[in-house]
């Protein structure tokens, strides 16, 4: 989180982890369950999508839901923006086809989807579509 040689961060980061670890066997499941998953990759590290989808899975499984619709709605709009992204890709598969570099290069590596996914973590609103193709057509 911090630059380098801050060492006062890095001590507060350290003793949290060893607390938070401590504590987890006296934790109610569910808040056990996010705390692990916060120690092992913190949610600014997380790819923002699949973050989302995370966590609408989890809220589902609650119980006690206080606004059952506002959860309905973000499983829409999940299933929204993946069909955008779908199209996308498929869009981005057409293009490296008609290349084909594959075919007249050797060396040349099929790998749209992977260019894909790693704009989709830069970029993952769906506002930036056409900055997301660009970007991954190799």
């Amino acid at each position: 989180m911090g630059a380098n040689g801050e060492e006062i961060l890095s001590e507060a980061k350290e003793f949290t982890e060893i607390h938070l670890r401590q504590s987890m066997p006296r934790l109610a499941p569910q808040l056990r369950r996010q705390v692990g998953s916060a120690l092992e990759l913190p949610r600014h590290l997380r790819m923002a999508r699949l973050e989302a989808r995370r966590y609408i899975e989890e809220y589902g499984n609650e119980s006690d839901h206080d606004h059952p619709v506002f959860l309905e709605l973000a499983r829409l709009y999940y299933s929204k923006v993946q069909l955008h992204y779908q199209m996308e890709l498929a869009e981005i598969t057409r293009w490296w086809k008609q290349l084909g570099l594959v075919e007249k290069l050797s060396f040349a590596r099929d790998r749209p989807l992977e260019c894909f996914l790693w704009t989709v973590g830069l970029l993952p609103e769906p506002k930036y579509s056409s900055c997301r193709i660009e970007l991954a057509r190799p």
